[in-house]
């Protein structure tokens, strides 16, 4: 029996043992953050959940258990080593080669599914294969590395218990690729190899709501989320303000997709920063766009006009209901579905008050002004101990004299990968 098709059936007949424990473990994962983990001379990363137990094989796999299956990392010069494979090669071809090394068996390039992670092209495959008088469903995922090579992820579990994870599943292939410390930033704003030169400059946070995001540098620039922790982004530009303060524009793909922002920018004294970030080329601000009250943070806010154009919103008691699913950009770029159960408790209704004409909005113990530039009440809120999100940024805007539509966007933590979720609803009068 090859050495790749033994160490997987011997590890993953724990997968049984593990499946009784989960339900005690699981409500643990949710709570905890990723670790990032390389392979062929750090070249590749992928991030699991730091609970998880992770092993580096001799061969230079890696092997990571999660409470109720297992992940098998195969790099590019591993499966090098059993197939031949070059650039012209598609994730569907290598799938279905590699596969009969894996199980001793074949697949059908028309049961292999070709789809894309994230922007890079991939094959699954799925199986179910006995061992030792137990039977064990597999997902095979070869996709395209961004240097143009394959890598191979196993997922192995009990029979049913793949499809209903994935939450814990998804964020793993988009987090395998080439170390971010091994690729460089083109002029275009695209990812490449490192082949030389200054080194690109990432920051990070270590902890939720720490980093304000905002649409340009400056504190009276509009906060529009936070920095998610634990995770590296990619920095596009430096600006230095008159008062000596230093800003970083990021890659808004990365660190606020949701935001309808044009930049998106965070002070350097709220992040850490790796790389050569002095050399990051200079970048011209935006410009000023007045924040007119708003209670970013979270405070009261005093003053205001009633609207002078478009809908005026009726004073009185407005209920906010959430629609039934809320979306998630989680670590490693994919879009995530959730139901809005997951994120907030109760029955996804919320009240507030207008004030004053218009002029004002009261949520709880908040009070924001209406923002004339952009047609919204912004500000910050903080929410019930119980929900996902502690703290949200509320966008509310008025559509008529009785119905508004809002956001909330907010940091969480699913399945122990950090997320920007976006909740939206709707508002009416009564």
């Amino acid at each position: 029996m090859n050495t790749m098709l033994s160490r997987l059936r011997h590890t993953l007949a724990a997968i049984a043992w593990m499946v009784l424990v989960s339900a005690i473990s699981v409500s643990a994962v949710a709570a905890q953050t990723t670790e990032t983990y390389t392979l062929s001379d750090e070249r590749y990363a992928i991030n699991f959940p730091a609970s998880w137990e992770v092993t580096e094989e001799d061969d230079g796999t890696l092997s990571a258990f999660g409470p109720d299956f297992a992940v098998f990392v195969y790099p590019p010069e591993f499966l090098l080593e059993y197939i031949d494979y070059d650039k012209s090669s598609t994730p569907v071809e290598v799938l279905v080669d590699i596969f009969p090394v894996l199980f001793e068996d074949r697949a059908r390039a028309a049961d292999v599914e070709a789809f894309d992670v994230g922007d890079r092209a991939a094959a699954r495959y799925e199986t179910e294969q006995e061992s030792d008088g137990t039977i064990f469903e597999y997902r095979l995922i070869v996709l395209t590395m961004s240097d143009d090579e394959f890598g191979l992820l196993v997922f192995g579990a009990l029979p049913g218990t793949l499809d209903f994870r994935p939450r814990s599943i998804d964020p793993i292939p988009l987090s395998f690729d080439v170390a971010e410390s091994m690729r460089i930033v083109t002029a275009s704003g695209s990812a490449g190899n490192a082949s030389g030169g200054g080194e690109p400059c990432f920051v990070s946070v270590d902890s939720a709501q720490t980093a304000r995001l905002r649409v340009g540098p400056g504190e009276n620039r509009t906060s529009v989320a936070f920095l998610p922790p634990n995770d590296e982004f990619s920095v596009t530009g430096r600006f230095e303000a008159a008062d000596g303060s230093v800003w970083y524009q990021l890659d808004k793909e990365e660190a606020a997709p949701q935001s309808a922002a044009n930049e998106i920018w965070v002070s350097a004294d709220e992040v850490e920063t790796v790389g050569d970030c002095d050399t990051v080329g200079d970048t011209a601000a935006p410009p000023v766009v007045p924040i007119v009250g708003g209670g970013g943070a979270g405070g009261q806010a005093g003053g205001g006009s009633p609207p002078t154009t478009g809908a005026i919103p009726l004073s009185g008691t407005w209920r906010f209901v959430f629609n039934p699913t809320a979306n998630a950009s989680c670590q490693g770029g994919g879009n995530v579905v959730l139901n809005t159960s997951d994120v907030v408790s109760g029955d996804f209704t919320e009240f507030l008050t207008v004030l004053n004409g218009g002029a004002q909005v009261r949520w709880g113990g908040d009070t924001w002004v209406f923002n004339a530039d952009t047609g919204e009440y912004i500000g910050i809120i903080t929410l019930s101990a119980t929900s996902e999100i502690p703290v949200a940024q509320i966008y509310l805007r008025v559509t008529s004299a009785s119905t508004m539509s809002g956001s909330m966007v907010g940091n969480a933590v699913f399945d122990g990968f950090p997320c920007s979720v976006t909740l939206t609803g709707t508002l009416r009068r009564g």
